[in-house]
């Protein structure tokens, strides 16, 4: 029914730009389908068609409602919107046993200062929600793994392994102020994980609340084989670890950053490569277009209680530091576009990026020539052909 209704709207001739498009190739109504069906799959009626076809003169997108299928979870949501998830569970859901390594990226750093004191803070509350873990789900197992640069970055011995870089942005270019800077992509890379374990990666100055894991693990067990936490923003008046109970029991402002990823390690193999570098704007971009257009039942949650960050200085957005941006900038655009290249990983992507909170449907700017918003006028056209349909 899918097919015959996009087949349908690829009949319309809508005027695009002044000009009157006469037909539509046969491999659109292909490609027209697969976004379909990756919106039927997450049972959300909204389709959003974006860049469908070079040939179409200026007709670049179209957006339309199919009502006949159900309102379900969206990519982009809130808490309260995955709660449907455990009344469709099965009843012995939670022996389902999880194994958690979670990843961060470790650097020395000057004694009392604000990096310091985060870093600090971090370490502990990963400790205490890893202590945590077993008393409230004992089919859990956590692993903690540092990703170094050199063995001088290794601030804790509680780390259960230790994966060694062997590069970093500095052996792919030269920068105004040098700072070795290691890859997001070879952090992911090094541990060595069996496909259904839940790797975990947090920028090292992203705090978690005791029952982060446990939170982790339910998702997962519940069906979810990605899930991307935007973290709450605390006060900066907490001196260091000794005040974790205090930052933890703030609850903070939301933030709009990625900086908390979890998904089953498999996937990792399916990912488009891209060179960004971490502790730079932009670094988590490709991950999140990736994981988007490879994980079959990702989540984006936008308000959830789990990650804090103290204060919000922005250190990472210093002028000094604007031609490491420009690097991760260049490879944001060029992970979208490979992505697009591929048309079930970019059905996939676009359809989840449709619900994202920021516009545009989540486009990098510098291709929003293709334009997330439907013309009224085609708008109209196709939901009066639904209404017939009905």
């Amino acid at each position: 029914d899918h097919r015959r209704l996009v087949a349908e709207e690829c009949n319309l001739q809508p005027r695009a730009g002044g000009r009157r498009i006469r037909s539509r190739p046969p491999e659109l109504v292909e490609s027209l389908s697969l976004i379909v069906q990756a919106r039927v799959l997450r049972d959300d009626p909204t389709v959003w068609i974006m860049d469908v076809c070079h040939r179409c003169n200026k007709l670049q997108s179209i957006g339309f409602r199919v009502s006949k299928v159900p309102t379900g979870r969206k990519c982009f949501c809130k808490v309260a919107d995955i709660a449907g998830l455990y009344r469709q569970a099965p009843s012995d859901w939670r022996s389902i046993p999880v194994r958690i390594a979670h990843v961060v990226n470790t650097f020395r750093t000057e004694a009392d200062s604000p990096h310091d004191r985060a870093q600090r803070m971090t370490l502990e509350s990963m400790r205490v929600a890893r202590d945590v873990a077993p008393l409230i789900d004992n089919s859990l197992k956590v692993r903690h793994l540092a990703a170094v640069v050199s063995d001088q970055d290794v601030v804790s011995d509680a780390f259960d392994d230790i994966i060694a870089l062997e590069r970093t942005i500095q052996d792919l270019a030269r920068f105004q102020v040098p700072r070795p800077l290691p890859l997001i992509q070879d952090i992911l890379d090094g541990p060595s994980l069996a496909d259904d374990e839940v790797l975990i990666y947090t920028n090292v100055d992203i705090a978690v609340v005791p029952n982060f894991y446990a939170f982790v693990a339910d998702l997962f067990r519940l069906g979810l084989d990605a899930l991307i936490v935007n973290r709450r923003t605390v006060s900066d008046t907490y001196p260091g670890p000794e005040a974790l109970s205090l930052a933890v029991a703030e609850v903070g402002a939301e933030h709009s950053g990625y900086d908390c990823f979890a998904f089953r390690a498999g996937i990792r193999q399916q990912f488009v490569p891209w060179q960004s570098c971490v502790g730079i704007a932009g670094v988590m971009s490709p991950l999140l277009y990736n994981i988007l257009a490879v994980a079959r039942a990702p989540c984006v949650l936008l308000d959830a209680h789990v990650t804090f960050h103290l204060g919000d200085d922005k250190a990472w957005q210093r002028p000094e530091f604007d031609d490491y941006a420009a690097l991760n900038r260049e490879e944001l655009v060029r992970t979208f576009q490979r992505l697009c290249e591929d048309p079930e990983r970019k059905a996939r992507m676009l359809s989840a990026l449709a619900d994202h909170p920021g516009g545009r449907g989540g486009v990098p700017r510098e291709l929003r020539s293709w334009r997330t918003a439907p013309k009224p006028k085609i708008l109209r056209r196709v939901k009066h052909m639904l209404r017939r349909e009905r």
